[in-house]
């Protein structure tokens, strides 16, 4: 009742909502208000447990939305199948280039010198960004490759037991942890080869950004949003989802194999202009121009 109020006495031209629970009340409370509703959807649906109350209403209340921005084309595929008469359109996230540097920063001249390859991750050590793929996968390629060290950015619950495997595989030496860093720019600048092995991504940005950055990038072809980034072969590699083998055997190729780096690392820096903030800007724009188009 709070937001209806303030609603009604603000009368915004457009209402924008993100976050399912937070799109689903604001529908609920702007019934037979004037102002039409944008909601946005930051995940890829299926992947999110939302509990099948919150999944009830916004079913329900979707098709009310005057648009509903989904971050990827397999979404707004799952939206024209699961939320009957949706008004769904497509808007990516946008990569900013070049990132600012804020604190906490680390410094990869710190923890690798210059004549060191790297391998880079960057994410939330959460479950579902499934690092230990990565650090399993090091740890067969690493026995070859010994100029090559892999650099993990990011925190979260799972750094003991990451760290632990680290251990176990006798990769102490070789894998560095380097926490939280607001310097990420640097570190995809200092990276040769970017990896990415989520189970599932709403709009993997790392990924981008890595790209724009000029990185080499291995990525799993999870749901969602590398097969909307990465062409595979042209400005990157995609292998099957939680498929380890393929994974460390992709990396393998392109660790041996320079040229085939510095190819896709230029055609990744495509992404500046495909997600860059004016294009995403544009499209947003654009939803709001076709929006107005609509109602008179």
């Amino acid at each position: 009742m709070a937001l209806r109020e303030i609603l009604k006495t603000r009368s915004p031209s457009v209402i924008v909502s993100f976050l399912t629970n937070v799109n689903v009340a604001t529908i609920a409370v702007s019934i037979a208000l004037s102002s039409p509703v944008v909601v946005a959807e930051r995940s890829h649906p299926p992947q999110m447990k939302i509990g099948w109350k919150l999944a009830l209403l916004r079913r329900l209340t979707y098709p009310f939305a005057a648009r509903v921005v989904m971050l990827t084309s397999l979404g707004l595929k799952w939206l024209e199948t699961n939320v009957f008469a949706a008004h769904g359109i497509v808007v990516s996230n946008p990569i900013i280039f070049p990132m600012k540097s804020v604190a906490p920063t680390h410094k990869p001249a710190d923890y690798f010198d210059n004549n060191r390859k790297v391998l880079l991750a960057v994410g939330r050590l959460a479950p579902e960004k499934q690092i230990h793929h990565l650090i399993r996968a090091f740890s067969i390629l690493a026995k070859q490759n010994h100029d090559w060290d892999l650099a993990i950015v990011g925190a979260g619950p799972l750094l003991a037991s990451l760290q632990n495997l680290v251990l176990t595989l006798e990769l102490d030496e070789r894998v560095k942890f380097i926490g939280r860093a607001g310097n990420i720019g640097d570190w995809y600048e200092r990276a040769d080869i970017y990896v990415l092995c989520s189970q599932f991504e709403g709009f993997p940005n790392t990924l981008a950004e890595a790209m724009a950055y000029g990185c080499a990038v291995v990525s799993y072809d999870c749901d969602t949003g590398p097969r909307d980034i990465v062409t595979s072969g042209v400005d990157g590699i995609l292998v099957p989802p939680n498929n380890e083998e393929i994974l460390a055997n992709e990396i393998a190729r392109l660790m041996a194999d320079k040229a085939t780096r510095e190819r896709l690392a230029q055609a990744a820096e495509a992404v500046r202009v495909r997600f860059g903030l004016p294009r995403i800007l544009d499209n947003w724009d654009a939803v709001f121009a076709d929006l107005q188009v609509a109602l008179t």
